[in-house]
């Protein structure tokens, strides 16, 4: 049986020590630069939300980025 394609992954900051990634702003500045890339395309003012493609969010402790 094949495995269907996923439809959103998760990027966690965390190093292969297990340490946490730095800079301690990486999710949300990873974020902003992608905020442009929404449906719909950019408007004035969209710069100021984060795209709902691309989300910083806290899983557990650790600061992750969900892309859709």
């Amino acid at each position: 049986m094949a495995t269907p394609p996923a439809k959103e992954f998760f990027i966690q900051g965390i190093t292969h020590d297990d340490r946490t990634f730095r800079p301690s702003d990486w999710a949300e500045r990873l974020a902003g630069v992608m905020c442009q890339f929404r449906p719909g395309g950019a408007v004035p003012g969209s710069h100021l939300n984060y795209s709902p493609w691309c989300v910083p969010t806290v899983i557990g402790g650790v600061k992750c980025v969900v892309v859709h």
